[in-house]
C-alpha cells in the first residue's frame, strides 16, 4: 500500500471488522511505517503523551476526566517475554566479563614488561623508581582510556542499530532499544581505566625495583 505516495509493506498478522469504509480498513503503528519514512507525522492526534509520561499515571487520568465509554489497558511490553532467560543473559555477561579482565590482564603484563626496556633512560634522566613507576602505569592508564572512549562510542552507535535490527527481522519492530545514560557509560569507562591502572600498578612496582645489571640483560 502507499502512505502519503510512498510504499509501505505491511505484513498481515491479525484481523479486526470494522463497521466504516466497508472494513477495508488497515490498522498499524507509526513506528511500523516510519521503518521506512522516518519523516512520516500523523495527520490528527487523539492523544499525545509527552516524553517521560507515566503509562499508568495517564490512564488513571484518563480513567477520571472520561465517565463511561473509554475502555483503557496496558499493552503488554514484548521484552518482558525476556524475563525467564535473564539468568543466562547475566550468565554470559559474567563469562563475557571475565574474559575481557583475563585479557587486559595479559596485555597490561605484556605492556609493562616492554616497558621495562625503557628503565635505563629513564634512570639516566634522573627518575625516581616511583616516578618511573607512575610514568609506566600513567602510560597504560592513557592507552585504556583510549580504548574506553573508543570502545563505548561504537557500541552506544551500533548497538541500537543491530537491536532495531533483531527487532524487525522478529517482528517486533524498530525503536525498542534503550541506551544506558551517560552516567552509566561514564561509571563503566572510569571502572576500566581504573581496573587497567589497578593491574598495571602491582608490575611496575616490581619492575622499578629490578637492578640495574638485570635491565641491561633484558635490554641485550
Amino acid at each position: 500500500m502507499t502512505v502519503e505516495g510512498k510504499p509501505q509493506i505491511l505484513h498481515i498478522v491479525g484481523r479486526s471488522f470494522e463497521p466504516e469504509d466497508g472494513g477495508k480498513i488497515i490498522s498499524t503503528s507509526l513506528d511500523t511505517l516510519r521503518e521506512r519514512d522516518p519523516d512520516l507525522r500523523p495527520e490528527f492526534s487523539l492523544l499525545l503523551l509527552e516524553p517521560g509520561s507515566e503509562p499508568r499515571a495517564v490512564s488513571a487520568q484518563l480513567a477520571e476526566n472520561v465517565s463511561g465509554g473509554l475502555e483503557i489497558w496496558e499493552v503488554p511490553n514484548p521484552a518482558d517475554g525476556l524475563a525467564p532467560a535473564l539468568w543466562g543473559i547475566a550468565g554470559l555477561v559474567v563469562v563475557l566479563a571475565l574474559i575481557g579482565l583475563t585479557e587486559l590482564l595479559t596485555s597490561i603484563g605484556a605492556f609493562v614488561r616492554d616497558r621495562s626496556r625503557d628503565l635505563l633512560a629513564l634512570r639516566a634522566i634522573g627518575l625516581t623508581p616511583r616516578q618511573i613507576s607512575g610514568v609506566i602505569v600513567a602510560s597504560a592508564g592513557f592507552i585504556s582510556l583510549a580504548a574506553a572512549l573508543l570502545g563505548t562510542t561504537l557500541g552506544v552507535l551500533l548497538s541500537g542499530w543491530l537491536i532495531d535490527l533483531q527487532g524487525e527481522m522478529s517482528g517486533i519492530g524498530s525503536g525498542i532499544a534503550a541506551l544506558p545514560s551517560f552516567w552509566t557509560l561514564l561509571a563503566l569507562a572510569a571502572s576500566a581505566v581504573l581496573g587497567a591502572v589497578a593491574a598495571a600498578a602491582l608490575p611496575a612496582a616490581r619492575i622499578t625495583r629490578r637492578r640495574l645489571a638485570d635491565s641491561l640483560s633484558a635490554t641485550l
